[in-house]
């Protein structure tokens, strides 16, 4: 059974490249919290937006689809 488009977008939200100890997802999501906690609210907004993209992005990738 192929797996789905969810599927890959949950691969991809802890997807980590070789030699990383975190994945780059949870740096831009503390990254966008933090300016938006401390800073101005936008942030969060524009966070959310950019990952939803990285997401998306990674997760309709052929070349991230055969890997995973």
């Amino acid at each position: 059974m192929k797996p789905s488009l969810w599927d890959y977008l949950r691969e991809a939200f802890n997807a980590r490249p070789i030699g990383m100890f975190f994945a780059p997802n949870w740096a831009m999501l503390t990254g966008f919290g933090l300016a938006g906690y401390l800073h101005d609210p936008g942030w969060l907004v524009l966070g959310a937006g950019v990952e939803l993209g990285y997401l998306l992005m990674l997760g309709t990738s052929s070349r991230f689809q055969r890997f995973v």
